[in-house]
């Protein structure tokens, strides 16, 4: 597997680990129910949110290793998300986050295919380029 399909699978699999982090933390932490905004709010902390745990938990050290392993993943895929401008961040979400095919953007858009392509891989080089492969290692050490 080259590093382009590795980032392709990771993409494809972002709103799975997030959707899995939620799963586990709603299953095994029923104080934790609430996000910490309201949370927050209710004790009068700091509101500010800076990472996918800190959404939901109050103390991270309760969270195994596991969900945190998927929450570095998901924040390292994030992080690198936020390089990409709007337009190239939009086709990587109609592709791998919303499944379109590329004969359907290439018929929204009126691009060929083949600049559809082009767009999308440039987009997978630039995430490589942020860091978006540093999450590969701990992703193959997680099951979805």
């Amino acid at each position: 597997m080259d590093d382009k399909e590795r980032v392709e699978e990771l993409l494809i699999n972002y709103d799975i680990i997030q959707a899995q982090i939620k799963t586990e933390i709603y299953a095994n932490k029923m104080e934790y129910s609430l996000d910490s905004k309201s949370l927050a709010r209710a004790v009068g902390n700091n509101m500010s949110v800076s990472s996918v745990v800190e959404e939901f938990v109050a103390d991270k050290d309760d969270v195994d290793e596991s969900t945190l392993k998927r929450c570095q993943i998901y924040n390292i895929i994030a992080s690198a998300l936020q390089h990409l401008n709007s337009d190239e961040r939009k086709l990587v979400e109609e592709l791998y986050f919303e499944n379109r095919p590329v004969s359907v953007l290439a018929n929204r858009t009126g691009w060929s295919k083949k600049t559809v392509r082009r767009r999308r891989d440039n987009a997978i080089y630039k995430l490589i380029k942020n860091g978006v492969l540093k999450a590969w290692s701990k992703y193959e050490e997680i099951e979805l």
